[in-house]
């Protein structure tokens, strides 16, 4: 279909990229450090190539994905000579070739990934595991590689670990995986280091390293506990499409699973769990309606939720908006509501409501 018909959409989702480009600016101050922008599953879901291009004119140089596909999409947005793109999953032999034609940096997990990029001509990465039990050479083998001198035929240019609890920082591993990662330090003088993560960076000065890897905190989230998020940058919203009376001890929505105990009012909002509004949520969020607070009633359905509006002083009508998160109802909220995370939030918006890309350059 030619024409575009988004502006006639119930849902829509709004990128503020000029905060967006804070939030860069607050955690690099922070850190006190350069930064490494993780852009994993487009940006964690809100567009690689909207969001990249603004952590680039915010100053990130250095930037993670996860796959060997999202490294090369990368690449071609920002063009052959700009940003170092480390890639976590890391290379086997016959995706190399691809790693040089696109400039990736190979990240490597395993004694199989440091063998297949022996005299591999540029700086690798390597990726120790300090606790985490995922990616990562454990520190007994990597030390005996470095003994037997397998690290030699490459140029290591970045010692990286991963932060398990990070977002709890009284949480005993914190300071354990940091002394670990110390001790692995002096095997490959001159590397720079990277353990922070977003959550990691507000854990203090010694945490923080030369190169943080940031994401979350980047995007508006929850890095760590209640009131640690910067900035919001993403807000989804939806329009009330019909407003209902509802009678003591009616039930709204599929399964019956809220049933009103004094009349109320009710508005069907066109969202759900289809344009990225978690089904987990159903009974439990409050949406906002400016400085209202609507608890949202029964369950959420593909394309539409209910809220309870018999309370409202000021309440919608047809027509108007009601904020799902931003920032009046935090994306943290509705992540607790529906039992999960914001990062499983933004990477779960859909493409189906409209997407608006905001700046003070250009909105669109």
């Amino acid at each position: 279909m030619s024409e575009d018909l988004s502006r006639f959409s119930a849902a829509e989702i709004i990128v503020d990229l000029d905060a967006l480009a804070r939030n860069t600016r607050e955690i690099q101050s922070r850190a006190a450090s350069p930064i490494a922008a993780v852009v994993k599953a487009n940006a964690y879901g809100l567009g690689m190539d909207r969001i990249a291009p603004v952590l680039v004119s915010a100053g990130v140089t250095s930037f993670f994905v996860a796959t060997l596909e999202e490294g090369c999409k990368l690449r071609e947005l920002l063009g052959p000579e700009t940003g170092r793109i480390a890639v976590f999953e890391g290379p086997c032999r016959d995706s190399l070739p691809i790693y040089a034609r696109y400039r990736l940096t190979p990240v490597l997990n395993d004694a199989e990934q440091l063998a297949c990029c022996a005299n591999w001509p540029e700086d690798v990465v390597v990726h120790v595991d300090t606790a985490m039990n995922r990616l990562g050479f454990a520190e007994p083998a990597l030390k005996a590689l470095v003994r037997d001198g397998r690290f030699k035929a490459v140029r290591v240019g970045l010692l990286m670990s991963h932060l398990a609890c990070a977002d709890t920082p009284d949480a005993p591993s914190n300071a354990d995986q940091l002394e670990r990662f110390k001790r692995l330090l002096p095997l490959f003088p001159g590397a720079q280091s990277s353990l922070a993560n977003s959550a990691g960076v507000l854990l203090g000065e010694s945490f923080v390293s030369d190169l943080p890897r940031i994401g979350i905190a980047l995007y508006g989230g929850e890095p760590a506990a209640p009131g640690t998020a910067f900035e919001p940058v993403v807000s989804l919203r939806a329009r009330v499409l019909a407003v209902r009376s509802v009678a003591a001890g009616e039930s709204v929505g599929y399964g019956a699973t809220f049933a009103a105990k004094d009349d109320t009012t009710i508005a069907v909002l066109g969202v759900g769990y289809a344009d990225g509004l978690p089904r987990q949520a159903s009974n439990k969020a409050r949406l906002a309606f400016g400085a209202e607070r609507l608890p949202l009633v029964g369950r959420v359905s593909m394309d539409f939720c209910t809220v309870d509006i018999g309370q409202c002083a000021n309440a919608p009508v047809v027509g108007d908006w009601v904020e799902v998160f931003g920032a009046s109802a935090p994306v943290a909220e509705l992540a607790l509501a529906a039992d999960t995370i914001d990062y499983t939030i933004f990477t779960g918006l859909s493409r189906r409501p409209r997407w608006r890309y905001l700046s003070a350059d250009n909105a669109g």
